[in-house]
């Protein structure tokens, strides 16, 4: 864009305009989820992420008009990361030995261009000039996460540098979307797309290290008998499904052609769920879907009732015949998912051992309850010899993590922050609001029981599913 406010002419040229066209494309989301997937199996990271930062931010920078070729790889290059390049598995990993140098390129290069095109963006468009509806809320939200352990023995240099990354992994992405796209111009199943690829994707990657467990590779099994990525477990790997179920229910909903086989891909993320063993994904996964289905059967037109009827009477009789062929997998599956105690009514089985961290964190709440006791202090039973590494042990709930991190005023600034998501979202409430709005109820009900929210991918997505909501109320404010 820089190149075309310095150059007009360059608008005519058909090769630009094909490029400036092809970022708001479907099939650019589509590319970027199969490099995703095919850089998880086949470790080729390194050549991705130049790829990526030439194509999607360094020649878009310069000829674009806006920088929504950001999105897709903010959104998904969580999960490329393979086994093969994970720090723990190698000595010298993405992000250490002879690679630093690849990663300081690349953030380099990031920065510079992000950065640049942020000001430029700002400097000679007014249009783009907006005042963040979530301003207030992130504002009282920052020295919160910052203080956490303000007033306690446990206020170090760590607690606060870790309680600003999580703070900016929260909000940074956010801030900078709202004012380097044109949220006129994004289509409205922009965010649908980018969602449904993205749980396709995730969800062949766990049907992909399924079949490399039963060939024997067994380094796709964590020393917990879970299966493992490069770049998470299982909870983490159902998290970033959960996220993204309502998505295809929406295209099929605005779809009139495809509404087949856009309602089969719910049911295939849900299978990858489910091989994952993760208990909190596989509940928040089906609560998603089901009320997303009903959502759709009322507000579908009368074909569409049928066609879901039609889906969901298939995937009852392909659920019947797997149990019937794969009788004794099946079994030993949901043995494991229920750790062979099928009586999950009692909490204490259900949660696997987290009511006792849940307890440890009301302990440091009430240690120090104004500002919690920082991010370090999620020392139990099962985290007693944890790595000294700068990701710390956490309370596996987003609310006991609060008290217990930030205390009643990162809890209370957390709360009014929610509110504010809820006006963004409900104030003027559309079908499309409400599908990117489960992304966060994803987000947030998973990390009921796991450490979703605080976590770097999910917080990726949480920042985009914010300013894709604020970036349709802009452009219904422009209209």
């Amino acid at each position: 864009y820089m190149l075309l406010k310095w150059f007009p002419k360059l608008k005519e040229n058909k090769i630009i305009q094909l490029i400036n066209e092809v970022f708001y494309s479907k099939y650019y989301i589509i590319a970027v989820g199969l490099l995703v997937f095919l850089c998880h199996g086949f470790s080729f990271e390194i050549p991705l992420f130049y790829l990526a930062v030439i194509v999607g931010i360094v020649i878009p920078s310069l000829l674009c008009e806006d920088l929504i070729s950001l999105v897709a790889p903010l959104a998904m290059f969580y999960s490329s990361i393979s086994l093969r390049i994970n720090s723990v598995h190698m000595e010298s990993s993405l992000f250490g030995g002879a690679n630093k140098i690849h990663l300081i390129v690349l953030v380099t290069l990031i920065f510079l261009f992000v950065l640049g095109r942020l000001v430029f963006d700002i400097y000679t468009n007014k249009e783009r000039r907006v005042r963040p509806a979530l301003l207030l809320g992130y504002i009282f939200l920052a020295p919160c996460f910052i203080l956490g352990g303000l007033f306690s023995s446990y206020w170090k240099m760590d607690t606060i540098l870790y309680g600003l990354v999580v703070f900016l992994s929260l909000s940074g992405v956010y801030f900078i979307l709202l004012y380097i796209i044109d949220w006129k111009k994004v289509p409205k199943d922009y965010y649908a797309w980018l969602v449904t690829v993205y749980g396709l994707v995730v969800a062949f990657e766990v049907f992909f290290i399924v079949l490399k467990i039963k060939a024997g590779h067994t380094e796709y099994i964590s020393t917990q008998d879970q299966i493992f990525t490069g770049w998470g477990m299982r909870n983490n790997i159902a998290g970033q499904i959960v996220i993204c179920m309502a998505g295809p229910i929406y295209l099929a909903y605005k779809s009139s052609k495809f509404t087949l086989l856009y309602l089969t891909f719910p049911f295939i993320m849900l299978v990858g769920i489910l091989l994952t063993n993760s208990r909190g994904g596989t509940v928040v996964g089906l609560l998603i879907l089901i009320a997303s289905l009903v959502a759709f059967a009322i507000l579908g037109k009368k074909i569409q009732k049928f066609e879901l009827l039609g889906v969901l009477c298939a995937a009852a009789i392909a659920t019947a015949i797997v149990f019937i062929v794969k009788k004794e997998e099946m079994y030993q599956l949901f043995a494991r998912f229920f750790d062979s105690r099928p009586d999950i009514s009692d909490i204490k089985d259900f949660t696997q051992g987290r009511n006792v961290t849940w307890e440890h964190g009301l302990e440091h709440f009430k240690e120090s309850s104004l500002f919690g006791v920082g991010f370090y202090q999620c020392k139990d039973y099962r985290f007693e010899n944890f790595s000294t590494s700068f990701i710390p042990a956490r309370y596996h709930n987003i609310y006991i993590q609060l008290l217990a991190s930030t205390g009643v005023m990162g809890f209370a600034a957390y709360i009014y922050h929610r509110y504010q998501t809820l006006v963004l979202t409900f104030k003027k409430p559309t079908i499309e609001k409400i599908m990117i709005y489960m992304t966060i109820v994803g987000i947030v009900f998973c990390s009921f029981v796991d450490n979703t929210f605080f976590n770097l991918g999910p917080g990726l997505n949480y920042c985009i599913a914010l300013a894709f909501i604020e970036g349709i109320n802009i452009s219904e404010k422009s209209i």
